[in-house]
């Protein structure tokens, strides 16, 4: 018996595709059981090449990693899948995996052509779900899953059936993100060769992007309460609301991963992609151990000096207790930088007071001289902070949105990087979208096989009427104004570093509001930051990727 694990072309915007570490994993942990498992990325791969295999039967599941973000993509995909298999003498179960299998179950088996969910850590599942498949392919989905945590599916009443799982362990989070880890056989080089194809110009200030990247994940997951993210009520809810206490790698297993990675691939970068690589005490302690680790590696030339490493935190994380005062923790910042960090990324969403604390980000402990202090403690300890901001928080006034962009401008023009996301999102699951405050718009997908509709949850509407309007032009602004941008640039063709689409959409808003002062300044930091790049770029060759 043999499982397709496929996933989607992304329709991001300057993304780089990266090798699917779920996928690779759960086909390294069927391998190791018996089960042959194929991984299809259809960044590089081609689908009909897989739908003519699915045709002639050679798998009896095909998986997919499904999101709200572009679950129209997913659907076409399922669908297409599911088309291929329909005149199979047997039949090819379409199984669905990943966040949103476990927040927006019901929709994926009701209307998505989905057969079973694999909720949370899906290796044991999916691995007791190809044992039962294979003892007996003519059973009931209702009969496959029986006595399988971690499933969901629809009896033959088309009743909901959700069987939790139970909480992970340290022991088992180890196993699946450090031994399978090693077992795996991942084509990082194959991802790396067709991203060199893709670069234009992308170096920036201090951050030189380089190719070979690879990601590790090391923390089970974010346990704070931001409105807009459902990414903290994962785990919950593929456990029932069972309590999941944090589960991380130890320093240890994470530096022995990077030495193991740059010896086998020849790996010079890594990111940490967690929600939040430095999660409170123990997060902080683990990293100042793993610097220590790093920094003794690379004094004994078991790792170069120009392997570096990237992570995601929230500022807080580096803001600790000292004599009953909150300090910035200097030496861990200063550890991270003598190690060979180059890049830590935030979601700090807005600099204003106000809007931190307002029920849609529920950022309740921070403040904006939180935020602006630590992001100065970055740059002071010459590494690179990733700002990522929400522009129409559905509080935000156009003075506050005005205001937090002026503020990320001064910070892109000492050095940071700002990624901006338009709209707040109502991600199934978070908790902004069972709050009656808020409304939001549903995106539309017609099944190109059933006619029916499908309706996607998309934009949370902003409350003030000016920003709504603002809003609404944004993407066609911006394009315009990259348009124009572009122009006697090194980036006239090719991929936009993320401080090149930022200010164009700081420039088109703020034409929008018809704040002639605010264009001024964002354009000027703009030529600035033209000007000193240029420079830079005829000094530098190194390139790096790592996908946002």
């Amino acid at each position: 018996m043999k499982i397709l694990l496929i996933s989607i072309r992304s329709a991001m915007e300057g993304g780089y595709p990266a090798a699917h570490l779920g996928f690779f994993r759960i086909a390294s942990y069927l391998k190791n059981r018996g089960f042959e498992a194929d991984v299809a990325d259809l960044e590089l791969d081609e689908l009909d090449d897989y739908l003519e295999r699915i045709r002639e039967g050679d798998y009896a599941i095909v998986g997919f990693s499904v999101s709200t973000y572009e679950m129209e993509k997913d659907l076409d995909l399922i669908w297409a899948c599911k088309e291929a298999a329909s005149k199979l003498p047997f039949r090819c179960l379409m199984i669905a995996g990943g966040q949103q299998a476990a927040m927006n179950t019901r929709q994926w088996l009701e209307e998505g052509g989905i057969d079973i969910c694999v909720l949370g850590y899906g290796e044991r599942p999916m691995l007791a779900l190809c044992q039962q498949i294979d003892a007996n392919p003519a059973a009931s989905i209702s009969e496959i899953c029986k006595g399988i945590s971690g499933t969901a599916y629809l009896d033959e009443a088309r009743k909901l059936v959700f069987n939790p799982q139970p909480a992970i362990t340290q022991e088992e989070f180890d196993i699946l993100n450090y031994d399978c880890m090693l077992e795996a056989n991942i084509p990082y080089e194959k991802f790396w060769a067709y991203n060199e194809k893709k670069i234009s110009s992308l170096e920036f200030n201090k951050l030189v992007f380089r190719i070979k990247n690879i990601r590790i994940y090391a923390t089970s997951h974010c346990p704070l309460r931001c409105a807009f993210c459902s990414s903290q009520y994962f785990l919950p809810a593929a456990q029932n609301s069972k309590a999941q206490k944090i589960v991380m790698l130890s320093a240890e297993k994470i530096h022995q991963l990077v030495l193991a990675f740059h010896k086998r691939y020849g790996a010079d970068s890594f990111f940490f992609g967690c929600d939040n690589f430095v999660i409170a005490k123990q997060g902080r302690d683990r990293l100042s151990r793993l610097c220590t680790l790093l920094i003794e590696s690379k004094k004994k030339g078991e790792l170069p000096e120009e392997v570096v490493f990237h992570c995601m935190a929230r500022v807080d994380s580096f803001i600790t207790a000292h004599e009953g005062k909150r300090v910035i923790d200097y030496d861990l910042l200063n550890a991270m930088k003598a190690a060979g960090f180059v890049n830590i990324s935030s979601g700090v969403e807005t600099f204003s007071d106000r809007l931190l604390h307002v029920p849609s980000v529920n950022k309740i402990n921070i403040s904006r001289k939180d935020c602006t202090d630590v992001l100065d403690a970055i740059l002071a300890a010459g590494l690179v902070p990733q700002i990522l901001l929400i522009l129409a928080i559905p509080e935000s006034t156009p003075d506050e949105m005005l205001d937090t962009m002026m503020t990320a401008a001064r910070f892109i023009r000492e050095g940071a990087q700002v990624g901006c996301t338009t709209y707040m999102f109502a991600d199934y699951g978070a908790p902004i979208t069972s709050n009656p405050q808020y409304s939001f718009d549903r995106r539309e997908w017609k099944n190109p096989y059933t006619g029916e509709i499908v309706k996607i949850n998309n934009k949370v509407h902003p409350l003030d009427p000016v920003v709504a309007s603002v809003i609404d032009k944004f993407e066609t602004a911006t394009d315009e104004e990259i348009l124009r941008l572009r122009a006697d640039t090194r980036w006239s063709t090719g991929i936009l570093p993320k401080f090149f689409v930022g200010l164009a959409s700081f420039i088109a808003i703020a034409k929008l509001l018809k704040r002639d002062d605010a264009v001024a300044y964002f354009e000027d930091i703009f030529n600035q930051l033209c000007q000193k790049n240029s420079l830079e770029g005829a000094q530098s060759q190194e390139q790096t990727v790592i996908r946002s």
